[in-house]
């Protein structure tokens, strides 16, 4: 009897002192202000995306070195294109000079 009082009072101890811990450490935090957490929301948004960029160059690099000559040049010139398409840009005069029409 004596021995299971004596358990249940170290378990009830053990608990009381793990809770104030928790408590404490809690209040211990001090609350962030807001442009401090948009900060850091942003500085961790711009990190994540670099990283995503640089893994999607990498695996590129990769897709790429699997092709054949031809295919990557292909690859090469139509990426080229699509820049020059999406940056509004003309083809060179004498490439359109001297292209069939069709």
């Amino acid at each position: 009897m004596y021995n299971l009082l004596q358990k249940k009072f170290k378990y009830l101890v053990v608990l009381i002192f793990l809770s104030t811990l928790a408590t404490n450490h809690c209040e211990a935090q001090k609350p962030k202000s807001a442009e401090k957490q948009r900060k850091e929301f942003l500085k961790k948004d711009e990190k994540t995306k670099k990283e995503a960029a640089k893994q999607r160059k990498k695996d590129l690099k990769a897709h790429q070195k699997l092709q054949g000559k031809a295919t990557r040049k292909r690859m090469q010139d139509a990426s080229k294109k699509s820049t020059r398409i999406s940056a509004n840009k003309k083809e060179p005069f004498l490439k359109r000079l001297f292209t069939k029409k069709r």
